[in-house]
Parts: structure tokens; C-alpha cells; sequence
């Protein structure tokens, strides 16, 4: 009995260590070599918020995102959209609808999402 007490405490503290490891994560936005474009916070926020769709070139944006269940999608949450992940799929849901824009694509990993970024030239991730 008092071993699974000890294990499920453990358990605790590794889910709050976790979770504070999301709240002080840093974010890093990750674009094609081809894009030479400088952002700001506040670009990059717009551009996941699909408010931003061209580069200075003109050429549209093509946005990747992470499944929010990896801890880059929590990171995205916390930093760029300050919001729980059922806001989240609510948010890209009303865009959707409204014809604004398509869901974007989710990568499970950050080698899928280097592949993704080797493959389109516009392309953003974190």
C-alpha cells in the first residue's frame, strides 16, 4: 500500500514538473532557408493566428503546427495563443467555417516537421 502511495506522489510530481516545464519553455519558429524574412513576436503570433497569410515577397504562407497533445503544440498554446486546447480547435474551427482559411497541417514530431519544411519553400512551423 504505501508503495503505490509513493509512486502515484512520484507520478505527481513529474506531471507538475511538466507542466512547468511548458509555462517556462521557450518557442522556436523554424522556416524554410529559401525565407529571409525578420519576425517579431507579435508577426509570428499573427501568422499562427492566420491574421498574417503573405510575406514581404508576397508569397502566401503556408503554416504547420504541431498536434497539441506533443509538448511543442502545449508550448504553442501557452505562447502564441494564450489558450486552452479546446479554444484552440474552436478558434481554427470558426475559420474554418467562416471559408478564412483550411485547417492547417499537424506534425506528430520535429523530424516531420522538418520534412514538411524541406517540401514547401513558404512554409512556417514551430
Amino acid at each position: 500500500m504505501q508503495k503505490s502511495n509513493f509512486f502515484l506522489k512520484l507520478g505527481v510530481l513529474f506531471a507538475f514538473v511538466l507542466v512547468s516545464a511548458h509555462v517556462h519553455a521557450e518557442i522556436w519558429v523554424v522556416t524554410s532557408a529559401d525565407n529571409k524574412q525578420k519576425l517579431n513576436m507579435a508577426d509570428v503570433k499573427q501568422i499562427f493566428k492566420a491574421d498574417m497569410r503573405k510575406w514581404e515577397s508576397g508569397k502566401s504562407i503556408v503554416l504547420v503546427v504541431p498536434e497539441i497533445a506533443t509538448v511543442e503544440g502545449q508550448v504553442m498554446l501557452s505562447k502564441l495563443f494564450e489558450f486552452s486546447a479546446r479554444d484552440y480547435k474552436k478558434f481554427w474551427l470558426q475559420k474554418v467555417f467562416k471559408g478564412d482559411v483550411s485547417n492547417p497541417p499537424e506534425t506528430k514530431s520535429g523530424e516531420s516537421m522538418k520534412q514538411f519544411l524541406k517540401a514547401y519553400s513558404n512554409a512556417i512551423g514551430i
